[in-house]
């Protein structure tokens, strides 16, 4: 069989690659007319290596790819997400005994099949969603990908899904374990079996991978654990170039190490947004007065923002879960029109970039849920740090009673601690506990810190738990000597979708409050004392935006911190925007953005980072999204005049400042 890349030269026509790169096909189809699924590699490896890497995540990594026609024509942008289970190992020992393969493929399927029905235009089935494709590596000198055999739609060896035939060699079972193995389709166990996983454990039956893959060197990871994949429609701005964008700041293109990559074939006019002239032809009044321009970026970012919280929200709200991880590279967008039918920056559209990190824990006695975030410490300005808040270690255990009542054990104790740890009755805790002839078993349950006698010692209550009636015994032995070894626990902060309304009232202030990345710690500082200054005014019956008005609107150093000239690089006088605007529709958004912050004051949504409603956890975003939908409507109405809106400016207002856009 022809090599795909050679295949396509031979026909002598014209890709429509950018520059410098080609496309490699994952399976090579015969079929004249067929089109193929290719991933985006450079013919010489730069800075950066072959692949066009676009992100990664905890359980995926993202790679540029492309449709192609039988004569290998550039058809469509695409990313290729391939399932990842190394970047797990973080994860709080407490649950990551639970991310077994099994539960990591569900999930991934699960996402899949949701994205599927929510963006049905978004995804395209490439089979291996629910499949596991062959271990796949890049050759970069042929330009092709390679696998165990000779041809990628017939690989000699497999990801070994028998769990039978994995414990008979002493290995442990794909389901209940995270380790993979490969094991060659025709020769079963006799072939012995490949490791692909980091931590994945080796005996004499297992067997080294480059002793199955063909002798060639530069060979490139791709899919080297057989992840499940998924491909969906290329969206090539992040969230912050598009507010970039919005703010009057050219792209900066997108980027391969040092290059700069073309994709003006799938968006015409996209490379036109990495000019500040070629950006007076993406919105409706970038030729306009400084005033219309401000509006429109208004109406525009508050359009973008809408559409992140009614996003989040509608995936919250199937999935009964939260995100956990949401920042401003969690959204990305594309732009419809190809016609210029409308400007460019009108025709956006969001989409999801990164899952959530959100796993259940379910509790079926106690009628509710609670939720981990997968993979280490997370140090990001859009997540509160309660998030980080996980202690662990070993202490003494005091066993004060083991209570067993309709087949289910409960343990009551002390944690004896070598020092002090700020806790909340609301944490998890985690403990595995040593016993007479059951080894070690695992529990998990609440702190009871206000009934504490020292700052060192921690009362805990675990959850209701099914045990067999000799780990009962045993836990009774070892509560009458009552002081067990040290053991390892972990404390756990509860979290729900209230993180998420943090991260989102931090990507207001990164649409609203600031123009650029630059001093954005500054900006989310304060906005987070705004909100604690509100809160220290806070009076029943007044609204939030009137308070707003008041301290804001009165004097300039504030409104100069706090106002819709900082949306934009227009340069219009704090002042004049607010004009623009309207303070009216101005403060509501900065109440509006207040409320999003847990914890803060009576004007937070939600009073702390674990407060959702079972069973509708989405709810906890339908009051500011209500308000949000009724500014953009305002916004919509008020754009249309754009003669009224010059008018709000003074005479001086009009003087264009060094740099700006001018009037024909």
């Amino acid at each position: 069989m022809a090599n795909p890349s050679t295949s396509f030269a031979r026909l002598e026509v014209n890709t429509r690659m950018p520059p410098g790169y080609q496309a490699v096909p994952f399976v090579v189809s015969s079929p004249a007319g067929t089109a193929r699924l290719c991933l985006l590699a450079a013919r010489e490896a730069g800075d950066a290596g072959p692949l066009v890497v676009l992100r990664s995540s905890t359980e995926a990594l993202y790679y540029l790819g492309c449709l192609v026609d039988y004569a290998g024509r550039w058809l469509e942008w695409v990313e290729v997400a391939v399932q990842q289970v190394e970047g797990l190992q973080n994860t709080p020992a407490a649950f990551r005994e639970m991310l077994t393969n099994h539960i990591l493929d569900i999930r991934w399927q699960q996402r899949t099949a949701l994205l599927r029905e929510l963006q049905p235009d978004e995804e395209i089935l490439c089979g291996w969603e629910n499949h596991h494709p062959p271990p796949l590596f890049l050759d970069v000198k042929q330009g092709k990908l390679v696998t165990t055999g000779e041809d990628l739609a017939r690989p000699e060896w497999e990801l070994c899904l028998d769990d039978g035939m994995l414990e008979d060699a002493q290995l442990p079972p794909y389901r209940n374990s995270q380790a993979r193995y490969l094991y060659h389709v025709e020769a079963g166990a006799d072939s012995g079996f490949v490791p692909l996983t980091r931590n994945a454990p080796l005996n004499e039956a297992t067997v080294e991978l480059a002793d199955v893959l063909p002798k060639t060197s530069g060979l490139r990871a791709v899919n080297a654990a057989c992840g499940l994949m998924e491909v969906r429609r290329f969206h090539p701005v992040s969230c912050g170039d598009y507010l970039d964008l919005l703010a009057g700041r050219p792209w900066r293109g997108l980027r391969h190490g040092s290059r700069i990559l073309n994709v003006d074939e799938g968006w015409p006019g996209l490379s036109d947004l990495t000019q500040a002239a070629g950006m007076e032809n993406q919105t409706f009044l970038g030729r306009a007065g400084p005033a219309a321009r401000l509006a429109e970026t208004y109406y525009l970012k508050l359009h973008f923002f809408t559409q992140a919280a009614r996003l989040v929200r509608q995936i919250v709200r199937r999935t009964q879960l939260p995100f956990l991880n949401l920042t401003d590279e969690s959204f990305r967008v594309r732009f419809e029109s190809r016609s210029g039918a409308l400007p460019l920056l009108w025709t956006a559209r969001l989409s999801l970039a990164v899952p959530g990190q959100a796993m259940a824990l379910r509790v079926k006695n106690l009628g509710q849920r609670f939720f981990l975030r997968l993979g280490g410490a997370a140090h990001s300005i859009y997540l509160p740090g309660k998030v980080n808040q996980t202690a662990a270690g070993n202490a003494e255990v005091r066993l004060k009673g083991v209570q067993t009542e309709n087949g289910e054990t409960v343990l009551r104790g002390t944690l004896s601690l070598r020092q002090p740890l700020l806790v909340s009755s609301n944490d998890i805790l985690w403990l595995r506990l040593p016993v007479a002839g059951s080894g070690t078993l695992s529990f998990f349950g609440n702190l009871q810190p206000e009934e504490a006698l020292s700052r060192l010692d921690l009362p805990f209550r675990t959850w209701p738990q099914e045990l067999d009636e000799e780990d009962v015994a045993g836990l009774q032995a070892a509560s009458a000597s009552f002081s067990l070894p040290p053991s390892p626990f972990e404390i756990i902060p509860m979290l729900s979708t209230p993180v998420d309304m943090y991260s989102l009232g931090v990507l207001g202030a990164r649409a609203f409050l600031t123009s650029e990345e630059a001093g954005f710690q500054d900006t989310v500082d304060d906005l987070l004392s705004l909100a604690r200054e509100m809160a220290s005014r806070y009076q029943e019956g007044v609204p939030l935006a009137d308070r707003v008005s008041e301290a804001v609107g009165a004097r300039t150093n504030w409104l100069r911190r706090f106002g819709p000239h900082l949306m934009s690089s227009t340069a219009l006088p704090s002042e004049s925007a607010l004009r623009v605007i309207g303070a009216a529709a101005w403060f509501e958004l900065l109440s509006i953005l207040i409320s999003f912050f847990p914890g803060i004051g009576p004007d937070s949504v939600c009073p702390d980072y674990s407060h959702a409603q079972h069973g509708a956890l989405e709810s906890v975003f339908d009051e500011p999204l209500a308000r949000l939908e009724r500014l953009l409507v305002e916004a919509r109405q008020a754009l249309i005049n754009e003669r009224a809106i010059e008018g709000r400016l003074n005479p001086d207002d009009l003087e264009s400042p060094p740099g700006s856009y001018t009037q024909d």
